[in-house]
């Protein structure tokens, strides 16, 4: 047939003079492979320096065949994967083959060089097996094993040296001493064994050194020296690092402390050593037994390295904080990954206003030199930054690259503030010292590139970027100059907000404050007492009130802060604007003019979110008939032509008094109750004008509702939810 096509081909060429472009037949399609028939072999092999890839196969088809180990990025042929090492490899495979469509494999095969096995028996040492009779101890044979030099590959420093490390199969032997090694990249894993007792050894480069406990092997290492785990580790004495070495936990081993550990830290590099311990990929556990690393001098790199469960224990104050990692004087730190996290402070500490947060990790500060610690990644639970008076100009120092931290505390004391720099990364609750030892504040809103420096009087927000200042005069001239800042200011009591930070948006007490006498506040202002401190009117107060709100655009917040009137003020008064009770505790106020607690007057507006009105008093002229005069101690709510009232949504109050009088005309006193707890709610009615109170939820031991007659009430027992109107109730 083909060649009848071709002919007819030709024919049709001559007889009509056209030329053809092309004739003949279409190519057959490509063959696809069979994947059930397709063959993997030897996916397992041992080291031994050369090059490794296990095989594929298509019944008696030649296949031309690329691996990939960059997830199918590059393909290579067999002689370029140069797959050497021990490890496990995840290796695609692509076959192509003629007549065939190429085919690669859908997943990765696990491909395994697995470490080679080595047994080194010392046969013809002889004076070696004498050592070994004569010895009195199993460290006896370690130390012959190391001094002797009778073999050829024992050098006069006590390594032994293998003089061909690719050709192994040297055969000695010693009565009841073996030497087992593991060998992978050029580098083995040995123990040597002595009737039932195990020695670690370390390889590199083909030496090897045994040693009787892993101290002994951390003292005896070289400069520079890798000490790869292939067991986990009990301690039970500290290791002293005095030059580089890097323990590679190989993410399988760790070191724990024995049960009968007693020093106060498992590693510890001196005041004056020049050394780098670098923990890799190796979890460090204290067994709350002691504090996990102390350096002094020299630098700690965590890459990959886990440390936890290390407490700071007993003795000396330096031994309560810092359970984790205590970088002091002039050592340095730093952290590519791993974790710093649940390591504690003795017992002294656990509830410390900031030592608390100095279990994981310390940064310290001293005068013989700057610290430069920079954490690149990884992850910690508490990072305090050191200042104090050994300080001198150069203070803790911390940069912050990346990673997450849940809390840290940047401090300030004798002077000399602590310093962070934030680059990047997750900072889940920053404290930052104030001008007060041992009080901080919290900031939000810190941005990368801030810097923070510990000893803050005030910070500010623009946009997204938080600045702090160590004086008040700071604080305001960035004000000025940045006229819409949101500006906290941290107040120690020495500082009478409304006297050197007029412009603040929000006042953070880090201390008690002392009050001489009335302060007015004529913008919007949230005062925080961070749910400790306490301001309280001196014995010798100067005003009818300790805070006074007078101006129609002012919101004042009372948030987690004690106001204590001390017996001898009123503690604060609204003829305008709003003010909020958001966790505040408003008592010992005291008026002769009745309200010895909050007194809402005028057009001004008030809401209570969460916090405490009670213990407060009216001290004028007792009048079992002026029913004000008994239930207006802890919080009035007046009335007046100009303005409504809001409403109370929880909290707890003694005694309510809402007003009406004359001056009501149409915006008479309005209350709502939505939640919350009252002892007695008083609702007036007055020259014809009945207050209104609005009780949707929440608990009232006595309502009062007014009657038509001025001074009498009737009490309303286990008042339903609904609106009370002041001048309804009945007379008795």
């Amino acid at each position: 047939m083909k060649k009848l096509k071709i002919a007819l081909c030709a024919l049709l060429v001559l007889c009509s003079g056209v030329l053809f472009a092309a004739c003949g037949e279409k190519e057959d399609p490509l063959a696809v492979f069979d994947t059930t028939k397709i063959t993997v072999a030897n996916i397992e092999s041992t080291y031994d320096g050369n090059s490794h890839i296990f095989t594929v196969a298509y019944e008696e088809v030649d296949l031309a065949v690329e691996y990939s180990i960059d997830n199918m990025q590059t393909f290579k042929p067999a002689s370029q994967m140069q797959l050497i090492n021990a490890d496990t490899y995840s290796v695609y495979y692509r076959i192509s083959a003629n007549g065939y469509e190429t085919y690669t494999s859908a997943n990765p095969i696990s491909y395994v060089i697995n470490p080679r096995n080595i047994t080194l028996e010392l046969e013809d040492a002889y004076d070696l097996m004498d050592a070994y009779t004569d010895a009195e101890s199993e460290q006896d044979v370690i130390n012959a094993l190391k001094e002797s030099d009778s073999l050829d590959f024992v050098t006069t420093s006590g390594s032994i040296l293998m003089e061909d490390k690719n050709n192994l199969d040297i055969s000695y032997d010693l009565v009841d001493f073996d030497l087992n090694a593991v060998q992978a990249n050029d580098e083995y894993a040995i123990t040597a064994t002595v009737g039932n007792t195990n020695y670690n050894a370390t390889i590199v480069n083909g030496s090897y050194t045994v040693y009787g406990s892993f101290n002994d092997m951390v003292a005896l290492a070289n400069e520079g020296d890798t000490i790869k785990l292939n067991s986990n580790v009990k301690l039970t004495n500290c290791l002293n690092i005095t030059k580089s070495i890097t323990i590679d936990g190989q993410g399988l081993y760790s070191i724990t402390n024995a049960d009968n550990y007693t020093d106060r830290q498992m590693m510890y590099i001196a005041e004056g050593v020049d050394a780098t311990l670098t923990l890799k990929n190796v979890k460090i556990d204290g067994n709350q037994k002691s504090r996990g690393v102390h350096a002094k001098s020299g630098k700690v790199v965590i890459d990959g390295a886990e440390v936890t469960n290390c407490k700071a224990v007993g003795g000396d104050e330096i031994y309560n904080f810092v359970g984790g990692v205590y970088i002091s004087y002039d050592a340095e730190f730093e952290m590519s990954s791993g974790k710093i996290q649940g390591n504690y402070v003795g017992e002294n500490y656990v509830n410390d206003n900031y030592l608390e947060y100095t279990s994981d990790l310390w940064i310290g500060a001293n005068a013989h030199g700057v610290i430069n610690s920079t954490i690149t990644g990884g992850t910690i639970g508490n990072l305090f930054v050191n200042a104090n008076k050994y300080s001198a100009s150069n203070a803790g120092d911390f940069t912050i690259d990346g990673g997450t931290i849940d809390n840290v505390y940047v401090e300030y004391e004798e002077n000399y503030g602590a310093k962070l720099i934030y680059n990047d990364g997750v900072i889940n609750n920053l404290m930052v010292s104030t001008v007060v030892t041992g009080e901080a504040a919290v900031i939000s809103g810190i941005v990368k590139g801030s810097t923070i420096v510990g000893g803050i009087v005030a910070s500010a927000t623009v946009g997204e970027v938080t600045s702090t200042f160590t004086t008040p005069e700071a604080a305001l001239s960035y004000v000025a100059q940045n006229p819409t800042a949101y500006v906290k200011a941290y107040l120690t009591g020495a500082v009478a907000f409304s006297q050197n930070l007029p412009m603040v948006n929000e006042i953070v007490l880090i201390g008690d404050f002392t009050l001489p006498s009335m302060q007015t506040i004529t913008k919007s202002v949230i005062i925080n007492g961070q749910g400790r401190f306490t301001i309280t009117a001196s014995k010798s107060f100067n005003g009818d009130q300790m805070l006074y709100v007078s101006n129609a655009k002012a919101e004042v917040t009372l948030k987690d802060v004690t106001l204590d009137g001390n017996d001898v003020t009123r503690v604060i008064k609204a003829d305008a604007g709003k003010l909020t009770i958001d966790g505040a505790t408003i008592t010992n106020g005291m008026s002769s003019s009745f309200v010895g607690g909050v007194f809402i007057t005028n057009a001004a507006k008030f809401e209570m979110i969460k916090g405490t009105i009670t213990g407060n008093s009216y001290v004028g002229a007792s009048d079992a008939d002026e029913y004000y005069k008994v239930y207006s101690a802890d919080l009035w709510i007046g009335a007046n032509a100009e303005g409504s009232l809001a409403a109370i949504n929880g909290g707890t109050v003694g005694k309510i008094y809402v007003n009406a009088n004359e001056y009501s005309a149409t915006n008479k006193g309005f209350f709502t109750m939505n939640n919350g707890e009252v002892e007695s709610v008083y609702v007036e009615f007055d020259k014809t004008f009945g207050a209104d109170f609005n009780f949707v939820g929440g608990e009232i031991e006595k309502l009062y509702l007014s009657t038509e007659t001025t001074g009498v009430a009737q009490l309303i027992e286990n008042p339903t939810t609904g609106s009370y109107v002041g001048g309804t109730g009945i007379v008795e």
